[in-house]
């Protein structure tokens, strides 16, 4: 993930490509400080120099917090709000791709194209990988989770950063690195804007309805199949149906939301967690 500082640093680069280049080249460290372009340019190496401190300092903090939250016990994927598939709240989607389309909108709210940036169309958190997808360049691979304190969830991936989120409820989290707000995929619009502390299962509801079929939900069926749902797109599309039960990696398909709520209409709902050998254990 793109820390802020780096997507603000982004900005600049853009406000650069609109922004007339300089007349002349002048070395701050040659220059004759009599002069006032002198000056100012050793205020600008200076202020550069300042800022690239400061960001140092940031990153070995982060680092330092990183290393001691994964010395902590791992979060338990049953008390795990995050896994699912999530969208950025009201879309995450930009209007113009050009330099100064993108300029302009971070100019009008730098939040949401930040938000943009860092989530695109999606993540998508699985017991020890993620994915992000809608960017130029995909983003994803192992990661681990820690609760911080209550209602926060840490999910660290392996490429040395850390993304923080406070959990408003089961279908809505914030990012604490940029006020990002994502909402669950397939979750009702009532139950979105709640701002309830209480967790659950994320299928803790009556199985034999195409309710129950939301991210994350799980059947256990009295004829021994162990189905696993993911990736729920909307409240009358698809979902990304696994059959545990079978031997050996399941990787999955996609089936109609009402095919799942058919196959599975008598069957135990509740939810999974994953034991030290990785094998999946149906939980209520």
């Amino acid at each position: 993930m793109m820390s802020r500082t780096l997507l603000s640093g982004i900005a600049l680069t853009l406000m650069g490509v609109v922004a007339p280049a300089a007349a002349q080249y002048i070395d701050p460290d040659t220059c004759s400080v009599a002069d006032y372009e002198c000056r100012q340019a050793r205020k600008q190496r200076d202020d550069k120099r300042a800022a690239e401190e400061q960001s140092r300092q940031i990153r070995n903090e982060r680092d330092r917090q990183r290393r001691a939250l994964l010395k902590a016990p791992p979060l338990p994927a049953e008390r795990n709000v995050l896994l699912g598939s999530w969208r950025l709240e009201g879309g995450g989607q930009r209007s113009d791709g050009t330099d100064l389309g993108l300029l302009k909108e971070f100019l009008s709210n730098p939040t949401k194209l930040l938000c943009s940036v860092s989530f695109g169309s999606g993540i998508t958190f699985a017991p020890s990988s993620y994915s992000i997808s809608g960017l130029p360049q995909a983003l994803g691979g192992p990661i681990a989770y820690r609760s911080a304190a209550k209602q926060i969830i840490v999910a660290i991936p392996n490429d040395n950063s850390a993304m923080a989120f406070e959990i408003a409820s089961p279908d809505r989290i914030v990012s604490h690195d940029g006020d990002c707000v994502l909402v669950r995929r397939g979750a009702s619009a009532a139950n979105a804007p709640t701002n309830t502390t209480q967790t659950r299962s994320p299928a803790a509801q009556p199985a034999g309805a195409a309710g129950a079929v939301v991210d994350g939900a799980a059947f256990r069926c009295a004829d021994g199949r162990l189905l696993h749902v993911s990736m729920c797109q909307s409240a009358n599309d698809t979902c990304k149906l696994t059959e545990l039960h079978l031997p050996g990696v399941q990787l999955g398909s996609l089936v109609p939301r009402v095919e799942i709520a058919a196959r599975v209409r008598g069957c135990e709902a509740g939810g999974i967690r994953y034991g030290a050998d990785d094998k999946p254990i149906f939980v209520r």
